[in-house]
């Protein structure tokens, strides 16, 4: 069996439900890679030969399917094969070496902006070639643009165009991802697909579902639908961080009316001018010109091992030797974390060279901190800790306590960034701040009040004598009115 790699989109799987099939049409169905809205998207094997992704559709073939393209242009992904199981439209595509925008952006954050207006161009680009083909795409939400190593792509598997509209209260796409009108009657149209290249848009860019998630799970699935077509036809999703000149047809393209929507050409026309700075017509050579050269699989993962090393940064030049020093305690106040550039001066190079250059402060809690020997010198990254006689043992250190955050070497009550700490008897108990008092003596009972020259102090509960008498004058007042007051209410009832 051919082994697939890491980042591929197909090793990206959850395990199967109780209700997905095993096989359809001769590919053994291995995990759920992504949920299509109206379908799922599975990875599989035929005959043990290379991953493929196979997209199986919720409902069953449209009585009049819309025509299948015969052009996809540069960015989507055709299928290779296709049929029916148990009357559900199926189709199987290449596996494509890298996340979608939804698992990009679930386990890194926004795209850099330029990275999200290539991505807008890729997928405008495939949704016009399939409108001037007189067919649609029906089904871009999150999970239908694949970040590969030759830029992005989307999938198209068509289901989109061949399956019929679900019952109610179901829905073809993902709530929060179609247009309003799809709410209605479910029908795929080209001004619903650029609605959902806008949603794209904003995900990509602002890190957010434009419409926030759906409620599906607390007020059930028809109510959640209600609710998500209400939030679509609000026209008020956030749009900030999409850039200037780029915005306006963004917003556009969300408009609740179809008819207010821009063409997908005019989206891409857009995308390419923000790129290119070029006011010309689209053309495939222009796309292709934004795009990442090279169509290898792409590294970026995430959180794969391939992903990490494709983002560590290079190993920077060599440091100048420094004399040994001992290391110096963290103050754990926070654990943020600094780099230094490498070819810039540090801070060490300011100070004049007939004084003793004074240790650089570094990052609290990224470990101890030298300052180079000569100016000019680059000062290399060290590691995140540098055993020493500070540092152990790294729990609870004899005469500190555990640093703040959760990467920083445990400190000292003396100790500072600056020079190494002092050694210090263990503070006295009770002193902490969430900590219970300790006192040398059985615990002072209610009302006790203790020594003003104590090291603890507890309130006062027990009330004077004064204190107590005007409460019994007041309890003895109030029973009185109580008193008076049922006494009249028996009189006027005539109990007495």
């Amino acid at each position: 069996m051919t082994s697939h790699p890491s980042q591929s989109l197909s090793a990206r799987t959850e395990p199967l439900m109780s209700d997905d099939p095993r096989e359809v049409g001769g590919y053994r169905i291995q995990g759920r890679v992504a949920d299509l809205g109206g379908g799922v998207l599975y990875a599989a094997r035929r005959n043990g030969g290379e991953p493929v992704l196979l997209g199986l559709a919720a409902g069953t073939e449209a009585a009049e399917a819309l025509p299948e393209p015969r052009d996809r242009g540069v960015c989507a992904v055709a299928p290779v094969d296709s049929g029916a199981w148990d009357g559900r439209p199926w189709a199987v595509l290449p596996d494509q070496p890298g996340p979608t925008l939804r698992g990009r952006v679930a386990s890194r954050g926004a795209l850099p902006v330029g990275d999200a207006v290539v991505l807008a161009a890729a997928v405008a680009e495939a949704l016009a070639v399939l409108h001037a083909e007189g067919t649609v795409h029906g089904e871009v939400g999150p999970d239908a643009p694949v970040l590969t190593g030759a830029g992005p792509r989307l999938l198209d598997t068509g289901l989109g165009r061949r399956a019929a509209a679900p019952r109610a209260p179901g829905l073809r796409g993902m709530p929060g991802w179609v247009a309003p009108e799809v709410y209605e009657d479910g029908r795929p149209t080209g001004a619903a697909d650029v609605f959902g290249w806008a949603c794209l848009v904003v995900l990509a860019v602002t890190g957010r579902e434009p419409f926030g998630a759906s409620p599906a799970t607390r007020l059930g699935r028809r109510a959640a639908l209600v609710e998500m077509e209400r939030r679509a036809r609000q026209d008020a999703v956030d749009l900030e961080g999409v850039p200037e000149g780029f915005r306006a047809v963004v917003a556009r393209a969300l408009s609740p009316e179809p008819g207010e929507r821009p063409p997908a050409g005019e989206a891409l026309a857009t995308a390419l001018r923000h790129l290119d700075g070029r006011d010309a017509d689209p053309t495939a050579a222009r796309l292709r010109a934004v795009l990442p050269a090279g169509g290898g699989e792409s590294p970026e993962a995430d959180g794969t091992e391939a992903g990490a090393a494709a983002e560590a940064p290079a190993a920077p030049p060599a440091a100048t030797p420094v004399p040994d020093r001992p290391p110096v305690a963290q103050t754990g106040a926070a654990t943020a974390s600094a780099a230094v550039v490498p070819g810039t001066a540090s801070v060490a190079d300011t100070v004049p060279a007939t004084a003793p250059a004074p240790p650089a402060p570094g990052p609290v809690g990224a470990g101890p901190v030298h300052a180079p020997s000569a100016p000019g010198a680059v000062q290399a990254p060290l590691p995140a800790a540098v055993p020493g006689p500070a540092d152990a043992p790294r729990d609870t250190p004899a005469g500190g306590a555990p640093g703040f955050g959760i990467y920083t070497d445990p400190v000292t009550p003396e100790g500072s960034a600056f020079a190494p700490a002092p050694a210090v008897p263990a503070p006295a108990a009770g002193r902490g701040i969430f900590t219970a008092p300790a006192f040398s003596e059985p615990a002072p009972g209610w009302g006790h009040r203790p020594d003003p020259s104590g090291d603890t102090a507890t309130l006062e509960r027990e009330p004077s004598a004064d204190r107590r008498a005007a409460l019994l004058a007041n309890a003895v007042m109030a029973g009185a009115v109580l008193l008076a007051v049922l006494l009249v209410m028996l009189f006027r009832t005539g109990v007495l």
